[in-house]
């Protein structure tokens, strides 16, 4: 198979701008671009990704010349030469995990969790049938749900110390709402966090680790320094994470 691939390879270096007729495996012109780029994947040459349909279409060709493992490897450089790619996965965070599932890449899974983890407001129909993102996803949630109770414990503590930190707790509480769930007024925390961030009076220590630690950024490849409870996340948490052994595939198998 790595012969053949590496024969339609040397073609396409020869006359690149000429695409050939549809190979096997192969649905649309689209499909032709994918396997150039399968073949750069393959033969470790460098490569980007123009989006989440591109690289949708490489894993399906992927799959069919049974090289998914490889190209998953190569996938680590070419998602930081990919930004058009990663500007996608917050829109389209469910179909990217179900295909970060498929090539079995930790680092492109947990980055779409974040995001599904952030944006979540219960069940969704997405993972049906997909018993193992079920697992993943509910094992991130609780989680965010865990830093959640600790912030809101300190919270209560810190309001014993009264005077303006109890001032500040109860303006805070003006802008939650009872239409949102807990997990998205990831607001209200900024708020308090940053309130406090300057001025910190004695006994406030625990609570701004506990904010500081519910509030941290876990996403990796989106560079845009985006913060938890501010603009295009102010309702939502970015703290999600999942250990290894908590993915949703065999991470021992090589081939697959």
């Amino acid at each position: 198979m790595r012969a053949s691939l590496l024969i339609f390879f040397l073609q396409g270096m020869q006359s690149p701008t000429v695409l050939s007729p549809l190979k096997e495996g192969m649905e649309t012109s689209n499909d032709e671009v994918a396997f150039e780029k399968l073949l750069c994947a393959m033969y470790h040459k460098k490569y980007s990704i123009s989006g989440l349909r591109e690289l949708s279409d490489m894993t399906r060709l992927a799959d069919f010349y049974c090289c998914l493992p490889t190209f998953s490897s190569s996938l680590y450089s070419a998602l930081w030469h990919s930004p058009a790619l990663i500007s996608e996965i917050s829109s389209n965070c469910n179909s990217t995990l179900i295909l970060a599932q498929k090539l079995r890449h930790p680092l492109l899974f947990r980055e779409a969790l974040v995001h599904v983890v952030c944006q979540w407001k219960g069940y969704s129909h997405f993972l049906e049938g997909h018993y193992g993102l079920v697992c993943a996803v509910t094992s991130a949630y609780n989680r965010v749900c865990e830093r959640l109770l600790a912030a809101n414990q300190e919270i209560f503590i810190a309001m014993q110390l009264g005077g303006q930190v109890k001032v500040d707790i109860s303006a805070a509480t003006s802008g939650l709402e009872r239409e949102e769930t807990p997990t998205q007024n990831a607001h209200f925390y900024r708020h308090l966090y940053n309130q406090w961030e300057g001025e910190q009076e004695d006994g406030m220590q625990n609570v701004m680790e506990a904010l500081r630690v519910l509030l941290e950024n876990n996403l990796v490849l989106d560079r845009k320094g985006g913060m938890a409870g501010e603009d295009e996340y102010r309702h939502g948490f970015l703290c999600e994470e999942i250990s290894d052994s908590e993915l949703p595939w065999n991470s021992e198998e090589e081939d697959w």
